[in-house]
C-alpha cells in the first residue's frame, strides 16, 4: 500500500570539505569548544576524547552572569532542541560552539535548511527585527518562498526564536517510481512524482516481508518504507516467509547534476534496533579507485553533519574534479557495544584510465595494460571496460597486475556480444581467466 506524505525533503545538500580519513577504534579525536557570548566575547576550549564516546560539555564552558545558554551549533549546524547538559557523540570532526544570550534580551537565529547559521540578532522584548543576514542561499529546483520565515510575527519579539527558511517548489519536472509492495506481483506498478516529493510504501504481507530493495539494492528492513524523490527510482518489497536478521545498511544514488562542478549524491542508511548511529558521510578519492573504505590510506571523508529524520536521506555535493568513485559509509554501535562500518556500492564517475590495442582476429580482441596508480594509495581495485567490472583480476597500488594463476604482464579480452571476456592466451602472453 502506498501512502504519499505530506511534506517534502529539504533538500539538505551540505557542500562538504575534504578530510584525510583516519581508522577510528580507539582513535582520540580533538574537539574544538566556543562559548559564545557575543562577536567580541568567544572562549574556546579544547580537549580530546574517544571516537564514538558520548560526552557532555556544559563543565567546559565559560561563565559570565550576564548571559544564558540558548542553544548549541556543531561543525556549522544549528541544533535548537538541545539541551545545555547535552551527550554529544564523538565523531572525526568536532567544532561545536555554545551560543548565548544576554539575560534581558531574546535572540532570533535564522538558519538555512541544512542549519547553516545565517543571522543572529538580539532585542528587547516587544522590539522588531528584520533578516539582515547573506543572501538567501540557492537550492537546485526550489525558489524562497514568497513569506521566507512563513507566518510568524516579527514585528513584536517576546520570546526566543529559531526560524528555518522556507522554500517552494520551482520545477515542473516529474520523476518515475516504479514499485512491488505486495507478494507475488507481476509488473511494477509505475507512478509519476513531482520533484521532492516523501513517498511512503507499506509492505502487503508483514509476516512474509523480509525487506526492502532501492534500485536494486537493501534499503530498509522495516515493513514501511519512507523516501524522497529527486530522480527516477525503483522500489521492491521482498517476500519469503523466512528469518532474515535486520542489518545495518547504506545505500547510495547515482550523480543527480544538480550544481555545475559538483557530483551529488543522495544516500539513505538503516540501523536495527538496540545499534546506535555514530557517523555518517562519503568517502572518496581524487583517483579511479573502486571500493575505497576508511582505512585505506589518504582518502576523503566528508562527514555528514545532517540527515532528514523521517527518511534517513543525507544529500551531499563534492568537488568534481577532486572526487572519483564515492561510497556513502555508515558507523555504528552493534548491540553489544562493538564499533563497525558499512558502505554503500562504489559510484562510478570516471573509469580507469587505460591504453587499448585493438588486435585483428575474428572477434574484436584487445589488450589492456593498467597504468601505474599513485604508491602512497595503498589498495586494490578492478579496471573496467566500456564501465564494466572486469571480475577475476586486481591491480594492485604499486601498479601491478595479479589474477588467479598470479602476476601477468597485461591482460587480454574477447569481446561477445558487447561483453569482455579474458582469454587465455594470446600472441605468447600469459593472461587470466577463462571467459566464463
Amino acid at each position: 500500500m502506498k501512502k504519499l506524505l505530506i511534506g517534502a525533503f529539504a533538500l539538505c545538500c551540505f557542500f562538504a570539505p575534504a578530510l584525510l580519513a583516519q581508522e577510528n577504534d580507539a582513535d582520540m579525536i580533538d574537539v574544538q569548544l566556543i562559548t559564545h557570548f557575543d562577536t567580541d566575547n568567544e572562549v574556546p576550549a579544547d580537549m580530546s576524547a574517544e571516537y564514538g564516546s558520548r560526552m557532555a560539555l556544559d563543565g567546559h564552558l565559560a561563565e559570565n552572569p550576564d548571559y544564558e545558554f540558548g542553544y548549541w551549533i556543531v561543525n556549522g549546524v544549528v541544533h535548537k532542541h538541545l539541551p545545555v547538559d547535552h551527550e554529544f557523540t564523538v565523531r572525526s570532526t568536532m567544532e561545536i560552539t555554545a551560543i548565548f544570550k544576554p539575560v534581558d534580551q531574546h535572540f532570533v537565529t535564522f538558519m538555512d535548511t541544512n542549519g547553516d547559521l545565517l543571522d543572529i540578532q538580539y532585542v528587547d522584548a516587544g522590539e522588531s527585527v528584520t533578516y539582515e543576514g547573506l543572501k538567501y542561499p540557492d537550492k537546485p529546483n526550489l525558489k524562497v518562498a514568497e513569506e521566507p520565515w512563513g507566518d510568524v510575527n516579527l514585528d513584536s519579539v517576546n520570546e526566543d526564536k529559531i526560524l528555518c527558511i522556507n522554500y517552494v517548489r520551482d520545477t515542473d519536472e516529474t520523476f518515475t517510481l516504479e514499485y512491488k509492495d505486495e507478494p507475488f506481483m507481476g509488473d511494477f506498478i509505475t507512478e509519476e512524482y513531482d520533484f521532492n516529493e516523501v513517498v511512503e510504501l507499506n509492505a502487503g504481507n508483514v509476516n512474509a516481508f523480509d525487506y526492502w530493495k532501492l534500485n536494486g539494492e537493501i534499503a530498509s528492513y522495516e515493513p514501511t518504507f519512507k523516501f524522497s524523490i529527486l530522480d527516477d527510482v525503483e522500489v521492491e518489497a521482498i517476500f519469503s516467509g523466512d528469518t532474515v536478521e535486520p542489518e545495518p545498511v547504506i545505500v547510495s544514488g547515482d550523480d543527480l547534476q544538480l550544481r555545475e562542478g559538483s557530483v551529488t549524491h543522495m544516500a539513505q542508511f538503516y540501523l536495527p534496533e538496540d545499534y546506535e548511529l555514530i557517523e555518517y558521510g562519503f568517502v572518496s578519492t581524487p583517483h579511479a579507485f573502486d571500493n575505497v573504505t576508511l582505512e585505506n590510506e589518504n582518502v576523503d571523508r566528508h562527514q555528514g553533519d545532517k540527515f532528514f529524520g523521517p527518511t534517513n536521506e543525507f544529500l551531499m555535493s563534492l568537488d568534481e574534479e577532486n572526487v572519483q568513485n564515492p561510497r556513502a559509509y555508515l558507523v555504528y554501535r552493534d548491540a553489544e557495544g562493538e564499533l563497525d562500518t558499512v558502505y554503500s556500492e562504489s559510484k562510478h564517475h570516471v573509469v580507469a584510465e587505460r591504453e587499448i590495442e585493438e588486435r585483428d582476429l575474428d572477434d574484436d580482441v584487445i589488450t589492456m595494460w593498467i597504468p601505474n596508480p599513485l604508491n602512497d594509495y595503498f589498495m586494490e581495485w578492478t579496471p573496467y571496460i566500456d564501465d564494466q567490472a572486469i571480475d577475476g583480476f586486481e591491480v594492485r597500488s604499486d601498479g601491478s597486475i595479479f589474477g588467479p594463476a598470479g602476476e601477468v604482464d597485461q591482460i587480454n579480452f574477447v569481446g561477445i556480444d558487447g561483453i569482455w571476456y579474458p582469454i587465455e592466451e594470446y600472441d605468447d602472453t600469459t593472461v587470466i581467466g577463462d571467459g566464463e
